[in-house]
């Protein structure tokens, strides 16, 4: 089996996010939470995110420091419904304590 090209995972990774930033737009973090499916589909892409930054060479990683790509590997579990909230953009926007 041939190994998969780098640009997939990269592609992985920017559809991982804008899928993310669909499924929270317009919504207020409560109603985040009382979604499941909504709540678990933004988990799922983060962990599909996870899984491509871990494929991407250490140089590719590099060059977007500001990003924080190594941040998306290895969520806390239990996870934390504000740690998506808030590492899907929103968190300023909509957030309530």
């Amino acid at each position: 089996m041939s190994e998969r090209p780098q640009l997939l995972y990269c592609q992985d990774i920017l559809e991982s996010g804008a899928a993310i930033q669909s499924y929270v737009q317009g919504i207020t973090f409560d109603a985040f939470v009382q979604d499941r499916m909504r709540y678990t589909a933004v988990i799922r892409e983060f962990e599909i995110i996870g899984e491509a930054v871990g494929k991407v060479p250490m140089e590719l990683k590099a060059g977007y420091k500001r990003h924080t790509l190594a941040g998306y590997q290895g969520f806390p579990e239990p996870a934390d419904a504000r740690i998506f909230w808030c590492r899907s953009g929103d968190c300023l926007e909509h957030h309530s304590s």
